[in-house]
């Protein structure tokens, strides 16, 4: 995200994300590589997207591997971006599940009890 946004893309009041990636390659698709290629930088790569349907808002976006890895950093980043919960609606990735509750923990409210 270019530095602008990054500072200016903050206390967001959405009220509604939808998350999902998007499949692209680098170099040649996955099923092509070599034991010689850079896996980590080759091969399938992934857009993961927060989308504000409402606002027709794309407050975070990440680019990588399809990893539990990348969910959890995609989230971390959105979860930084908003200021109050959201409903988050996604295309049921295993990862979001970690993702979404590791990244929102720190933004639950502490009960008075």
């Amino acid at each position: 995200m270019p530095l602008w946004a990054n500072e200016q893309m903050r206390g967001l009041p959405c009220q509604w994300i939808e998350v999902d990636e998007i499949w692209s390659y680098v170099g040649k698709k996955q099923m092509h590589l070599k034991p010689g290629d850079d896996r980590r930088r080759l091969g399938d790569q992934w857009t993961f997207v927060a989308i504000d349907p409402e606002m027709k808002l794309v407050p975070g976006y990440r680019i990588g591997k399809r990893s539990r890895e990348n969910a959890v950093a995609s989230m971390t980043d959105l979860s930084v971006r908003l200021s109050n919960r959201v409903q988050i609606s996604s295309d049921s990735l295993r990862s979001y599940v970690d993702a979404v509750e590791q990244a929102f923990e720190a933004a639950k409210v502490p009960s008075n009890s």
